[in-house]
């Protein structure tokens, strides 16, 4: 699985060595967030569903745990209220290019599935949470740097749906931001943020790329491979 994905990654390698995290806030208020009641089953079914190490060039390593969850943004109107939908299975992964001497260049690729208790949970899900407020909100929430010194986008210069092939999924959408960044010291970068949501039955995934001054067209084959291990793990 993943051979176009893993010589897409690996033909980026030779990035400069740029650090740049991406913050992203998850809904504040706990009252309106999905209820967790996990299982078993579905917990090793989320986890069988994720992107994988072997699936990303050599350079890529595992993060931390802190680091893998690919959060939501928040805003005004989004996510909104979602307390009315259980999920039942949940597991996420990261991984972050390292470049000379194992030091982290800015691409990063983190992916996370859940499982809910039934098929209409995942539907409330992805009409709340899939729509087109989400790019607006993730374009409207980028931070780039640290906590104490963050650097905020010059400019968005695309923050919209783009175009997604066919994977095999009941759903799939796939949505991008590129941010003009104006680094210290006057460098300058674009960095781009491309996020997919593939949902089949009470499943559903969502992956995130991130990388600087380059546009991965491998979404596309990435979400087919996601989603046929969405298929196999409800099966």
């Amino acid at each position: 699985m993943m051979s176009h994905a893993r010589r897409t990654f690996g033909a980026v390698a030779a990035l400069a060595l740029i650090v740049v995290q991406v913050a992203l806030a998850d809904a504040a208020d706990p009252r309106k967030q999905p209820v967790e009641q996990p299982t078993a089953a579905d917990t090793a079914r989320a986890k069988s569903s994720l992107l994988r190490r072997s699936d990303l060039a050599a350079q890529f390593q595992v993060q931390s745990q802190r680091s893998q969850t690919p959060r939501l943004p928040t805003c005004a109107t989004y996510p909104g209220d979602r307390s009315d939908i259980t999920i039942t299975g949940s597991a996420n992964t990261s991984f972050q290019l390292r470049g000379k001497a194992g030091r982290p260049v800015g691409n990063r690729v983190a992916s996370s599935a859940f499982f809910f208790e039934t098929a209409s949970d995942s539907d409330r899900y992805w009409q709340k949470t899939v729509r087109p407020e989400f790019v607006t909100c993730l374009a409207a929430s980028l931070v780039f740097g640290t906590a104490t010194k963050p650097v905020r986008p010059h400019r968005i210069v695309l923050a919209k749906e783009v175009f997604l092939g066919p994977v095999g999924a009941e759903k799939a959408v796939a949505y991008r931001v590129i941010a003009d960044i104006r680094l210290p010291g006057k460098e300058r970068i674009y960095l781009t943020e491309t996020a997919a949501f593939v949902k089949v039955g009470r499943a559903i995934a969502a992956f995130r790329i991130t990388e600087v001054d380059h546009v991965c067209m491998c979404h596309t084959p990435i979400a087919r491979d996601v989603a046929a291990r969405l298929t196999a793990a409800a099966a």
